[in-house]
């Protein structure tokens, strides 16, 4: 018995030996990969036979190959589309994957006040119409109403009301506008973060101005956190646009969307009858603070109050 685990020791050792001489004088086999992971690997050495399209899975680095069949291609960093797969007169083939493009968030359901952070995923190009793709919609009596974000005033000098003082009549600053957005293509990954700021309504404020010295009358906003409800963050795009005029919007616009919810936030003390703070009033003061059952309340230009019963 001892005899013959001797013979079939050295057997396999004489086994291993021949191995590694043949892979010594001839190289690895030949192995399923891209040429680039290493002078053995091709793409024409992978499986790609197929009885059904079930049987047949993309791979980046080799393409179309038999699910069975691993491509090795660890450590390769590749940006690629992806493609769907069929099996073709017993072949595995590429077929192009049909256009997605897909608004993620991070939560579905946040608490007053805290940041929505949303995000862009596609297959394949796409464009957009500037910062203007990017938009907030809240659900109100069944019907989409668009939120109109701090950032949206940010390309113009229409200033927040709280860096106003509304006792001095100061220089007028230049008139600024927005410059007109334009189709163009989006690259990386499109973001989108929002810290539930709203314009709650604008009001005017007295400047004087540079030209004539007269003064006049221009819109500051005032900015109130999103009330609690039903809203989607909205990304505006086009697969095809006219190359030759790219502020051309008469094309195939597309949209995708995400719904999500805002819900109340806890209260860590009860509403204070509007009367009850000094002025000027905080955003959050002006927001929450309430008046009796039956009176009506108003916002003036540093807080609000309650209308005479």
């Amino acid at each position: 018995m001892e005899g013959n685990k001797q013979v079939y020791l050295t057997a396999g050792i004489i086994i291993a030996l021949v191995v590694i001489s043949l892979v010594f004088f001839f190289g690895s086999p030949p192995a399923c990969g891209p040429e680039r992971a290493g002078s053995n690997y091709s793409v024409s050495n992978c499986e790609t036979g197929c009885a059904q399209d079930s049987d047949c899975v993309f791979s980046c680095g080799c393409g179309p190959i038999n699910k069975n069949e691993t491509c090795h291609d660890e450590g390769i960093v590749y940006d690629c589309v992806d493609h769907s797969t069929k099996c073709e007169a017993g072949t595995c083939v590429a077929s192009e994957m049909p256009l997605q493009v897909t608004v993620r968030l991070d939560k579905n359901e946040y608490e007053q006040g805290q940041t929505v952070n949303a995000s862009l995923s596609y297959n394949k190009k796409i464009y957009y119409w500037g910062k203007s793709s990017w938009s907030i919609q809240k659900l109100e009596n069944g019907n989409w109403v668009k939120v109109l974000r701090e950032e949206d005033f940010t390309c113009s000098n229409q200033p927040d009301c709280e860096d106003i003082d509304f006792y001095l009549v100061e220089k007028c600053q230049p008139l600024i506008f927005c410059e007109q957005d334009a189709w163009q293509e989006v690259t990386g990954q499109a973001r989108l973060s929002w810290n539930q700021l709203q314009q709650g309504w604008a009001i005017d404020f007295r400047c004087q101005s540079l030209q004539t010295g007269e003064v006049e009358n221009r819109p500051c906003n005032i900015f109130t956190p999103a009330l609690p409800g039903n809203y989607k963050m909205v990304f505006e795009y086009a697969s095809e646009i006219n190359q030759d005029d790219l502020f051309d919007r008469s094309i195939d616009i597309k949209y995708a969307e995400k719904e999500f919810t805002i819900k109340e936030k806890a209260m860590t003390e009860k509403p204070k009858d509007c009367s009850l703070y000094e002025l000027p009033m905080t955003r959050e003061q002006i927001e929450k603070c309430t008046c009796p059952q039956g009176i009506e309340k108003f916002h003036s230009l540093n807080g609000a109050y309650c209308a005479s019963s």
